[in-house]
């Protein structure tokens, strides 16, 4: 594995009232260095869907696996994300110490979904994150909605079909 450079890292702030969301795009060589470890423990890692909140079940390859942070790859990724989560609360004006707690690997398929919940936290800052490796066509080809925008949903439209919406309050 080669080291990561930061400009390779390129981040968007977006302020919501009562909620901040970071939007980072990662590298590409990352992406597909993760992608191929999943693939790699797909059969023995461990799934958790049955005590998990999402309701992956509709395939059978639907899984909610559990990496192991003491792997290489998954450690890798994890010092990104605490490094992303670092620099955000630095930015707040915070002194915290950010860490990785647990990595999941949701993988879904047509009629699996998350449920509204939440993650809670280790921490008064209780930070969360996403990450994207893999999106069907069937997704990543619908109209793009601005930040702050809202998708057309009239008429039975599914265009949130699939996608991670974020609430607060």
């Amino acid at each position: 594995m080669t080291e990561l450079e930061t400009e390779d890292i390129t981040c968007e702030l977006i302020v919501k009232p009562a909620l901040y969301i970071m939007e980072a795009r990662l590298p590409t060589a990352l992406v597909n260095m993760v992608n191929t470890y999943i693939d790699g423990v797909r059969e023995s890692a461990t799934d958790h869907s049955r005590s998990l909140v999402g309701q992956i079940r509709q395939d059978p390859r639907s899984a909610q696996l559990q990496l192991d942070l003491r792997h290489d790859v998954p450690s890798a990724l994890a010092a990104v994300i605490v490094e992303i989560g670092n620099q955000f609360v630095r930015q707040q004006g915070y002194h915290a110490v950010v860490t990785a707690n647990d990595m999941w690997s949701i993988h879904s398929y047509q009629g699996d979904y998350n449920p509204l919940h939440d993650h809670g936290g280790n921490t008064p800052l209780g930070l969360s994150s996403v990450l994207y490796l893999k999106v069907p066509l069937v997704i990543a080809e619908k109209e793009p909605v601005l930040h702050g925008g809202s998708p057309k949903l009239s008429m039975a439209s599914g265009n949130c079909d699939g996608f991670t919406q974020f609430g607060s309050g």
